[in-house]
Parts: C-alpha cells; sequence; structure tokens
C-alpha cells in the first residue's frame, strides 16, 4: 500500500504545478 500525500494551503498557480510535478496525490487551495 503506498501513503497518499496531500499539500496544503497552496494559493499560487506555479504552487500547485510543483506540487503536481514533485508527486502529490492532492492539493488543497
Amino acid at each position: 500500500m503506498r501513503t497518499r500525500v496531500k499539500i496544503c494551503g497552496i494559493t499560487r498557480r506555479q504552487d500547485a504545478r510543483a506540487a503536481a510535478e514533485a508527486g502529490a496525490d492532492a492539493i488543497g487551495l
């Protein structure tokens, strides 16, 4: 089983892109 990763506190489009490229499964705005 793989651990899912969520990055919270995303406020800028480039941060969302960086989180996705880093492998985040989900982001919080």
